[in-house]
């Protein structure tokens, strides 16, 4: 078999099924239990391996574009800053809010506007709000399609902007 074909072969191997990808993170329905749970994953990723050198475990990263169903643009009011985050949206109502740097937090009926804006309460009655699909998602989601590929992970752009967030804050996961 030529080196050509064995390398076709692997490629469509991993890309649809994740052969041989060992912590390759495939699509999967979340747990959308209030104690446990698991996270919905809507497109497949490399998990970065932990760092040893660093008191962050990487190993837990969500990277933004993977999680939910929709990436929007979120703001906690309660440390002032906006993200965009991953996020669980059926229709109107969010469910869950993915942070990048693992876990995430649960809302109870959080109804937003047509436009995917508005403010709720998390399950911990902070407030956050909503302003729409985020800057960037659908960069994130279609045109890195090196992310198809577990061995072209550009992982500068999957931490764009999102570097600061604070882990503490993060509930689930």
């Amino acid at each position: 078999m030529s080196m050509m074909k064995r390398l076709l072969i692997r490629t469509v191997c991993v890309t649809l099924l994740g052969c041989g990808e060992e912590g390759y993170v495939q699509p999967r329905e979340g747990d959308p239990a209030k104690s446990g749970g698991s996270p919905t994953v809507r497109r497949s990723f490399n998990p970065v391996p932990d760092d040893p050198y660093t008191s962050n475990d990487e190993s837990n990263d969500q990277p933004v574009g993977h999680f939910g169903t929709l990436t929007m643009s979120v703001a906690s009011l309660e440390s002032g800053n906006s993200y965009t985050l991953d996020v669980e949206v059926n229709d109107t109502t969010v469910d869950r809010v993915y942070f990048p740097k693992g876990g995430w937090v649960d809302f109870y009926g959080c109804e937003l506007d047509d436009d995917l804006t508005g403010s709720c309460l998390d399950e911990q009655g902070r407030l956050w709000d909503f302003d729409g699909e985020g800057w960037g998602a659908s960069a994130w989601v279609e045109e890195d399609e090196t992310e198809d590929d577990p061995e072209a992970v550009d992982e500068e752009e999957e931490e764009e902007g999102i570097d600061d967030w604070d882990v503490d804050e993060a509930d689930g996961g």
